[in-house]
């Protein structure tokens, strides 16, 4: 009973939050699921405009619960890229996300 997840199902896929205001935002609280057996943990990098745009902060996802990272001073209303990455993943799915608090 988790409610909704963000699914990383490989290396390199992302999901998008269009116009989140980080003004006063220094880290991220974010809570991760990795199941033994089904998933492979890996690193949430959060970058801004596009999957490929400047990263202004990441952190490892290896087990369930929360992680919290910095990310770089940045003002106002941006599009955020959550691009997950794990390049040794073998084609398995990597993590699930089921809550983001921007701290």
């Amino acid at each position: 009973n988790v409610g909704e997840l963000v699914i990383a199902t490989e290396d390199k896929s992302h999901a998008v939050y269009k116009g989140i205001d980080l003004t006063g935002i220094n880290s991220l609280k974010v809570n991760g699921f990795v199941m033994e057996g089904t998933t492979v943990g890996g690193r949430l990098e959060v970058h801004l405009g596009s999957a490929d745009g400047p990263m202004i902060g990441s952190g490892e996802i290896k087990k369930p619960g929360a992680v919290v990272f910095p990310i770089s001073a940045t003002s106002g209303m941006k599009d955020l890229y959550m691009v997950f990455r794990n390049e040794n993943a073998g084609g398995k799915p990597l993590f699930a996300i089921t809550e983001i608090t921007f701290q």
